[in-house]
């Protein structure tokens, strides 16, 4: 379930701005869907965006993982998160941020009992999905 500040952070950013423009419902119909994952889910904006917000269910983790072509922002908007960031693991609370820096193996987990939200913003030349090497990960997304 998405916090109510989200809900209206979310409504600020991408939806008021289209309905200004009269084109609330193309947004929301082109623009804008929910992913389910095994981990959480996450949230989409744009289909070439650089930036979502993700939902990570408590006791659950993301793979460790690192990029080769992508830094990553990541800003905590609900819940707690326990960050490893190349060899330290640090926690970080709601209006905390953490900086992920290309080619450095990383891991983001939910120690709480409360879903964690946070933004992800992604920056570099290159922002596919192709780009994480996986290391370690409990959903066996590993390739041989």
């Amino acid at each position: 379930m998405v916090s109510s500040g989200l809900f209206y952070l979310i409504l600020h950013i991408y939806v008021y701005p289209f309905f200004l423009c009269g084109r609330l419902f193309k947004c929301f119909q082109n623009r804008h869907t929910l992913e389910n994952a095994l981990m959480g889910q996450w949230f989409l904006p744009g289909t070439k965006h650089f930036h979502h917000v993700c939902i990570v269910f408590p006791g659950h983790r993301l793979s460790q993982q690192m990029h080769y072509h992508r830094n990553e922002h990541w800003i905590v908007i609900q819940g707690t998160a326990r960050i490893t960031n190349g060899d330290k693991d640090i926690y970080i609370h709601e209006n905390e941020s953490t900086y992920i820096a290309k080619t450095i193996q990383h891991r983001l987990e939910n120690p709480g009992i409360i879903p964690l939200e946070i933004i992800e913003i992604q920056t570099g030349v290159y922002l596919e999905e192709d780009d994480i090497v996986r290391f370690d990960d409990v959903y066996g997304r590993l390739k041989s």
